[in-house]
């Protein structure tokens, strides 16, 4: 893998646990990566304040061309009867999943509603066609409530930024902020080259962090501009940085929902079981989309940062900065397709791909490193 950050580290207030760079002082040294080998990049030591920065001279426009516009909104080769898979940092299956779902719900009720009108109008259940109407709308709000929270993610990667001697002024549809330059926590390149991820996050005050993609206009000023103002900032630096897109996660996510959905819509028909047997289906299948949503949330990383005594690790519901030394081992479970990492309290998941079977690597080798000392 061949991403090399150009910056520093990752603070992301999410949770009790969540690790702070800034209340950390570090070192100032050198090395390099190579896939085998865990030599890392020092972290930069504290210099000035924001305060001594240099002025910009003017204020800069990074945009998003039309093509780049379209892929954002899912809509590249939408309609091509020849869709090939488009490899971008906007791809996302599960934005347009829950959009299609939520614009045929509507056909999907009319059909429903035909389907057993006859039989209400003959038996007089009125009542059952209610259930079927009301647990259609709440299916669909269900449905509404996914599509907004995968929505909401995909905002964080901005449309435009504007530079100005304040700080950055980021937008996206129905989303804008003004951010500091005092603000920003770091800057770090992250992504997977052979899923075509590859974006620069930036994490700011607040527990946020916004995405920019090299297919902003003048990408390369841009980020070399926020490299520039980072310089003044104290933080940590890491050696790789790797993470996975929000569409993973996100079809994992859309997956439950969409059997909770299924489950409505049977419930909506006539039973034909024993009750004692439905409840037990019922818990059966709770338990199992329960435990699905907690495996994915919190304890699959999605964010992985190798630095040069820790190793950073996020997922979408808390972080962790752990040492070396902490970590136990790494167990493949193959038939699952999945690489835990076990510390002396705890496990996470690492991946489920051989996309991340390098960064596994780095891993096991400086943990291996680490014991031997």
């Amino acid at each position: 893998m061949n991403i090399q950050p150009t910056f520093g580290a990752h603070g992301f207030n999410q949770s009790q646990n969540s690790f702070d760079p800034g209340l950390h002082s570090y070192s100032n040294s050198m090395a390099t990566l190579s896939s085998k080998t865990s030599n890392l990049v020092g972290a930069p030591e504290g210099r000035t304040s924001h305060g001594s920065l240099p002025a910009l001279n003017g204020v800069s426009v990074h945009q998003l061309d039309r093509d780049s516009h379209h892929r954002w909104w899912q809509v590249k080769n939408f309609f091509s009867l020849n869709q090939k898979r488009d490899q971008s940092n906007f791809r996302n299956q599960g934005l347009t999943t829950s959009f299609l779902f939520l614009m045929t719900c509507p056909l999907h009720l009319a059909i429903m509603i035909g389907t057993v009108l006859p039989t209400v109008v003959a038996q007089h259940k009125e009542l059952d066609l209610i259930k079927l109407i009301l647990l259609t709308v709440v299916a669909w709000a269900i449905m509404a409530n996914a599509f907004l929270a995968v929505f909401r993610r995909h905002q964080r990667i901005v449309h435009q930024v504007i530079a100005t001697d304040e700080g950055l002024e980021v937008s996206s549809p129905f989303f804008s902020r003004k951010i500091r330059w005092g603000e920003i926590r770091d800057a770090f390149e992250v992504g997977n080259p052979e899923s075509g991820y590859d974006m620069l996050q930036i994490d700011y005050t607040g527990g946020e962090s916004i995405f920019l993609s090299k297919k902003l206009s003048n990408s390369n000023q841009l980020f070399a501009l926020i490299e520039n103002r980072l310089k003044w900032t104290p933080r940590m630096t890491f050696q790789l940085n790797h993470r996975l897109s929000d569409e993973l996660f996100d079809l994992c996510s859309l997956s439950m929902t969409a059997s909770v959905v299924a489950l409505l819509f049977t419930l909506a028909s006539p039973q034909t079981m024993p009750r004692i047997d439905t409840i037990s289906i019922l818990l059966i299948f709770a338990v199992l989309v329960g435990a699905s949503k907690w495996f994915f949330h919190n304890k699959t990383a999605q964010l992985i940062r190798i630095g040069k005594s820790e190793i950073y690790i996020q997922t979408r519901n808390q972080s962790k900065l752990l040492n070396w030394d902490q970590l136990k081992e790494i167990k493949p479970i193959p038939l699952l397709g999945l690489n835990l990492l076990k510390t002396r309290n705890e496990w996470f998941n690492l991946g489920f791909t051989s996309k991340d079977k390098e960064t596994i690597l780095v891993i096991e080798d400086k943990r291996r490193i680490s014991s031997e000392r």
